[in-house]
């Protein structure tokens, strides 16, 4: 899925509630795309790190809900989004199993534009209290 799709995700489960930590967990899982771009690896597993793999993301959640919870949930949002949406290697590196929903990519494409929508019904409702002061 693309960033703007897990931030919103992020903040639907976060009961519509926007917060910078919740933004910073639900992106933070992609830093590893500054390491598989280059390369050209843009879909698939094949542009999945060890970074962004079960075993990692469990320390990573882990660490991060005794910290800072609202991360956790930005965390545990783009990883389940991920999961959901993409072919993936879990156990990597221990097993190579692949774990693919075959979600067809017009799905995918028309989850992603409904996120996309609700994202920009949710700016526009909090600009509108913004501007109004209700």
């Amino acid at each position: 899925m693309d960033l703007i799709s897990h931030l919103i995700f992020a903040v639907l489960l976060n009961s519509g509630m926007p917060d910078v930590w919740l933004f910073l967990g639900a992106i933070f899982p992609d830093i590893d795309k500054a390491v598989t771009y280059p390369r050209k690896h843009f879909f698939s597993h094949l542009s999945r790190t060890l970074f962004t793999e079960l075993p990692m993301e469990s320390l990573f959640i882990a660490a991060s809900i005794i910290i800072m919870p609202q991360f956790a949930l930005g965390l545990i949002s783009h990883y389940v989004l991920d999961y959901l949406s993409g072919e993936t290697k879990p156990f990597h590196p221990f097993f190579g199993n692949t774990v693919n929903f075959d979600i067809p990519w017009k799905f995918k494409i028309f989850v992603s534009a409904v996120f996309w929508i609700i994202g920009w019904i949710l700016v526009v409702r909090v600009w509108s209290l913004n501007i109004t002061g209700l």
